[in-house]
């Protein structure tokens, strides 16, 4: 499965990058391949790819893996601390985004959708 135009751009976003780095994306997108046994949705994909390398992403895979798709979301919360183990705001308010983005396709009003993007319902793989 790949990432589709609006989820690299809503990772961009979510990173501070002007545009996603696609070699970090080809390297999570191999890793969710492995990860999931389960199809998901294209939303529920681009969150996992914003999820990134943390901890989380196994979590939140476990939980969809054993159809528990309340739970996977909920888990993306909890990868909100810094290393001391404090509550980062910034990572906080970015773990919501990509919670929203998993459950309800909420790219954001300040994401473009043009042509290229994937239907946010469209089940994959």
């Amino acid at each position: 499965m790949k990432t589709s135009r609006l989820g690299l751009l809503f990772i961009a976003k979510c990173e501070g990058l002007a545009t996603s780095d696609e070699m970090t994306v080809a390297t999570r997108e191999l890793v969710v391949d492995r990860l999931l046994k389960v199809p998901v949705r294209q939303h529920e994909w681009d969150a996992l790819m914003s999820l990134g390398s943390s901890g989380g992403l196994k979590a939140v895979v476990r939980r969809l893996n054993a159809s528990k798709r309340q739970e996977a979301a909920d888990e993306f919360l909890k990868w909100s601390t810094n290393a001391a183990g404090e509550i980062d705001l910034d990572l906080l308010r970015r773990r919501e985004r990509e919670r929203l983005l998993f459950m309800h396709a909420a790219y954001g009003d300040d994401l473009e959708q043009g042509p290229g993007a994937t239907p946010a319902g469209a089940v994959l793989g």
